[in-house]
């Protein structure tokens, strides 16, 4: 029997997901967690979801939250934000269980709504950071971080 009522099926599924993701941040620390995090959550698979990461509270207010012309995935902009600023922890163990359920993103006919976000989280990275850094990030990630 799966914790929470959860199936064994949903319980697998995030297994896989946190290993993948804890790979993919042992590979990316070595290029900088700050630039190699950031550009995983701008342009690859995130490796964190919002019931699994941490913030500490004096850095909240220099990101002003949440996005909230974000209609979806406004976690991924808010930890982007935060890991490009303040730098980045992965720690590879489980600390947390939370609840599975079927994800907002998992839904027919939102696709178009989360490219909506992520076209806004890029175009807040590039008035942040400059286009420049935006265009060497990108490249970045799909270059050098498409292992694993």
């Amino acid at each position: 029997m799966a914790p929470f009522g959860e199936s064994a099926e949903q319980v697998a599924h995030e297994q896989r997901y946190f290993s993948q993701a804890a790979k993919r941040a042992w590979f990316s620390r070595w290029f900088g967690a700050r630039w190699a995090f950031a550009g995983r959550m701008l342009f690859g698979e995130t490796m964190l979801v919002c019931s699994t990461a941490l913030v500490r509270r004096e850095c909240i207010d220099p990101l002003n939250g949440f996005d909230p012309d974000s209609r979806l995935v406004e976690d991924v902009d808010f930890y982007g934000r935060a890991i490009r600023r303040f730098g980045v922890y992965f720690m590879d163990r489980i600390a947390l269980h939370y609840r599975v359920g079927v994800s907002l993103i998992h839904r027919p006919g939102v696709q178009a709504t989360i490219e909506r976000s992520y076209r806004l989280m890029h175009d807040n990275y590039r008035a942040q950071w400059g286009r420049l850094d935006f265009i060497l990030l990108k490249l970045f990630t799909r270059t050098l971080l498409r292992w694993p």
